[in-house]
């Protein structure tokens, strides 16, 4: 942040001056273009495969892209493209409560809310089990009051209001 920003205050989502979006933005527009291909894939992965067995797999090329990403980080000549995502050092900070915090909510989310949801998914058809499941902002918006002190908004409240709304319109 620019010595003397206020805080406060966010940047527009496009910067009409240089023409470019912000990189925060389009990283999170690739996430959802990911995330929207995956259930998907997922519908069509269960076919055959019961929930345990579809997450067991579906872990398992994680962890091998992981460690294969892992490795590409770790090259002491960390430049270019990845360099300006990850920063100079991507380890730095690595300790015992940030790996504990990582790990447990790897095995929260993509190990326990995996079965759930595949398990949901092959019961049902994904347009309508995907928004249900998506509905996890409303748990980050309870917990991140409780654990992080963030304080509900008229803004937050309204998109607690709409992702009812959309869930019982889909019900």
């Amino acid at each position: 942040m620019p010595v003397g920003a206020d805080p406060r205050v966010r940047p527009p989502l496009l910067n009409i001056e240089k023409g470019e979006m912000m990189k925060h933005v389009a990283l999170a527009l690739l996430a959802a273009l990911f995330w929207g291909m995956a259930p998907v894939l997922e519908k069509m992965g269960l076919a055959k495969l019961n929930p345990l067995s579809a997450v067991m797999v579906r872990t398992t090329a994680v962890v091998l892209v992981g460690l294969i990403f892992c490795g590409l980080i770790a090259i002491p000549a960390t430049s270019g493209a990845l360099s300006k995502l990850l920063g100079p050092d991507p380890l730095a900070g690595l300790d015992r409560r940030s790996v504990a915090l990582l790990a447990l909510s790897g095995i929260l989310s993509a190990f326990g809310g995996q079965i759930f949801y595949f398990s949901a998914l092959r019961m049902d058809n994904a347009s309508t089990v995907v928004p249900i499941a998506a509905t996890y902002p409303l748990v980050v918006l309870v917990l991140s009051m409780i654990f992080l002190n963030e304080s509900v908004t008229l803004a937050k409240a309204s998109g607690v209001v709409m992702i009812i709304s959309g869930i019982w319109m889909i019900r």
